[in-house]
């Protein structure tokens, strides 16, 4: 009987004598992943990072539109501000304090440290010199903090707020209702208000939950890095 021709080792499950005829079964002896999923990850990524850069881009235009048009006429503002029961008191810091929140929170979903997956062993950060040491934590520190998803979480936190605000008078006080919107935004009736702040709470709701949090198994990353 003639002998029968040798089979590779690498053709051959672990633990058996049989030869693997089919490549995706040999990716998922060695990884665990067939093919097909192997695709799905990183599409998922993909789209997770289109959505919160089109929500972050949404909301940063809201906010720098929305503060430029209060800081252009801030005697109008303060006026519009006077009006509602619910600002009358604080009328003199809100006048400044909104529009200067909403450009903190378009900086900070600009230039805000993005976080990513972590998929490989950590790099050892090279030794700092002793005097920098502390600006080097501080650095650190403010970048752990001052991340895109906080300016995510800010952006939803305020628009929630308005659009509680929108519909607490809509529901109860509709004559007292005052506007301080400026542009295209000021034309619209105050129930295609309340629904245009829904949906821009929905966005910073989308981007806060999607964008990594840079807790453990992430890293944290410059934009364009």
């Amino acid at each position: 009987m003639p002998a029968s021709p040798l089979i590779p080792a690498q053709n051959l499950a672990p633990g058996t004598e049989t030869p693997i005829t089919d490549l995706s079964e040999s990716k998922v002896l060695t990884t665990g992943i067939n093919t097909n999923q192997q695709w799905l990850i990183p599409h998922s990524a993909r789209t997770r990072r289109a959505t919160t850069n089109i929500a972050g881009f949404l909301l940063i235009l809201l906010f720098i539109y929305t503060a430029v048009s209060k800081l252009s006429d801030l005697a109008s503002f303060y006026t519009t501000l006077r009006q509602s029961p619910g600002s009358r008191p604080f009328a003199h810091i809100l006048q400044y304090a909104l529009p200067i929140t909403e450009l903190l929170i378009a900086a900070l979903l600009a230039v805000g440290r993005q976080t990513k997956r972590n998929t490989g062993p950590e790099r050892t950060p090279n030794p700092k010199p002793k005097n920098l040491t502390l600006l080097y934590s501080l650095i650190v520190m403010a970048g752990r903090v001052f991340t895109r998803r906080l300016g995510f979480i800010a952006a939803a936190t305020l628009m929630l707020l308005f659009t509680f605000y929108i519909g607490y008078y809509l529901t109860f006080d509709k004559e007292q209702l005052p506007c301080s919107c400026g542009g295209v935004i000021s034309g619209m009736t105050w129930t295609q208000h309340f629904f245009f702040n829904l949906f821009f709470t929905g966005l910073g709701i989308a981007g806060a939950v999607l964008e990594p949090s840079g807790g453990p198994g992430s890293k944290s990353r410059r934009r364009g890095t």
